[in-house]
């Protein structure tokens, strides 16, 4: 009986570190206009990160667009400020650490019509 209240003290207790494992994350529409920055709608990071837009080229983003710095928790209406009008497909990605360099940790394909 001991045992089996161990496991389960055990199992309540590794609970919330699961619930970490899918933390980072970005919240976007995937549709969003060119005459206006990418507005990202919430951003959830375990640790300070960054937000950068890439530009799409036959699947595969190429050339950097814009950043925004992200802290640890959750980032509300985070603004990313592109260089230049780019119509089309955009990657939205979240990446560890203070600069692109860093791991990506999650990314959204963004229309911009």
């Amino acid at each position: 009986m001991a045992y089996k209240s161990l496991m389960l003290a055990a199992g309540i207790a590794l609970a919330p570190m699961a619930a970490l494992a899918d933390f980072d994350h970005i919240f976007i529409d995937s549709v969003q206009s060119t005459s206006s920055p990418i507005n990202v709608d919430l951003v959830r990071s375990s640790g300070d990160g960054i937000i950068a837009v890439y530009q799409m080229r036959a699947g595969e983003p190429t050339r950097l667009l814009g950043t925004s710095p992200v802290v640890a928790g959750a980032n509300a209406d985070v603004k990313v400020q592109l260089s230049g009008g780019h119509g089309g497909n955009v990657m939205v990605a979240l990446h560890a650490g203070s600069d692109v360099t860093g791991p990506m940790l999650d990314s959204e394909i963004v229309d911009r019509d």
